[in-house]
C-alpha cells in the first residue's frame, strides 16, 4: 500500500512551510474526515523526526509530537469510520478521524508509525 500520497498545492505549501531544514518524510497521507463527524481533507505526515497532522484549509490547526515519544499507534473501528490513536508516556491521544473505507490504509499507517 502507497503511503507516500500527492497534496494538492495548497496543503504541500502549508507542508513546506513547517518542515524543518533537511527534515526527511517517511509518511504522508490524507484522511477524508476532520473531526469524528465531518467530511473534509487532513493531512497525516510523519517525518524523521516529528507526527504532524493538519487541514490545509485551518490556517492555524496543526498537531505536532516528536516521534520519539510515541510508545505506540493503532486504529480503533467505530460506526461508520475509525480514528488512529497514538500513546505517549501512557497517555493516548487522538491523532484523527477517517471513514470506513480508509480503514486498511490507516491500519498500515499504524504500523508505520510504530516501526
Amino acid at each position: 500500500m502507497k503511503l507516500i500520497e500527492q497534496m494538492p498545492s495548497q496543503a504541500d505549501r502549508k507542508l513546506q512551510e513547517i518542515l524543518q531544514p533537511g527534515e526527511a518524510i517517511r509518511l504522508c497521507v490524507a484522511s477524508d474526515m476532520v473531526n469524528h463527524r465531518t467530511f473534509g481533507e487532513k493531512w497525516l505526515v510523519v517525518t524523521d523526526r516529528r507526527v504532524l497532522v493538519f487541514s490545509a484549509e485551518e490556517s492555524d490547526d496543526i498537531a505536532e509530537l516528536p516521534l520519539n515519544t510515541i510508545t505506540s499507534a493503532k486504529i480503533e473501528h467505530l460506526v461508520g469510520g475509525g480514528k488512529l490513536e497514538v500513546s505517549l508516556d501512557g497517555e493516548v491521544l487522538e491523532l484523527l478521524y477517517y471513514s470506513s473505507s480508509l480503514s486498511g490504509k490507516f491500519g498500515e499507517v499504524a504500523k508505520a508509525i510504530e516501526q
